[in-house]
């Protein structure tokens, strides 16, 4: 089993209701619609609905067929322990149209993100190799869009001060600017 898998198609995306998230967790180890009838307190027939869906959208494997009381149990497991959202595969187009490019960029550079960083994870469990990476998140008050620009300068000033040119350790480095999310001042 890979360590992350990403689903980028948007059919996938919309037909991962509530319950087949659900069925995806009870799957952490491999098991039947026996198994996740049990845990998820359901019927098997609904469970076993589900699980071939997930299995048609490449969710789910069958790693074993067990004969039991003259019946086959089909035993399923996860393709992988991580399963994430490909944003790209989300629909944006409710965006305002003014709104629309920055936002697309972001989201551009967020999924590029996210594909460099499952294949990383996953060539690092093929090798046992430890991984250096990190996240800086801050939330800061600019006074105008000019003093925006200038910190975004000093920032990339920074990153270029430390670039050895080829010599070292390489690894790539995004920065993303976007509005913080509105909150109550009891909530800052």
């Amino acid at each position: 089993m890979s360590r992350v898998h990403l689903i980028d198609e948007p059919g996938t995306v919309a037909s991962l209701s509530d319950f087949r998230r659900r069925v995806l967790a009870a799957l952490e180890t491999p098991g039947s619609a026996t198994t996740v009838e049990a845990r998820l307190e359901t019927t098997r027939q609904r469970v076993n609905y589900h699980l071939r869906e997930l299995e048609k959208a490449g969710l789910v494997e069958l790693v074993e067929v067990r004969r039991r009381r003259g019946l086959d149990e089909r035993i399923m497991q996860k393709v992988a322990s991580t399963i994430l959202l490909d944003p790209g595969a989300l629909d944006t187009s409710k965006l305002e149209r003014r709104d629309a490019a920055g936002v697309h960029g972001v989201i551009a550079a967020s999924v590029d993100v996210i594909r460099r960083a499952v294949d990383v994870s996953n060539d690092a469990s093929q090798t046992a190799e430890r991984v250096a990476a990190t996240t800086v998140l801050s939330e800061v008050t600019v006074e105008t869009p000019a003093a925006l620009n200038q910190m975004l300068r000093e920032v990339a000033s920074v990153v270029a001060r430390f670039d050895t040119g080829g010599n070292g350790l390489r690894l790539d480095f995004t920065a993303t600017v976007l509005p913080s999310p509105k909150r109550e001042a009891s909530d800052r």
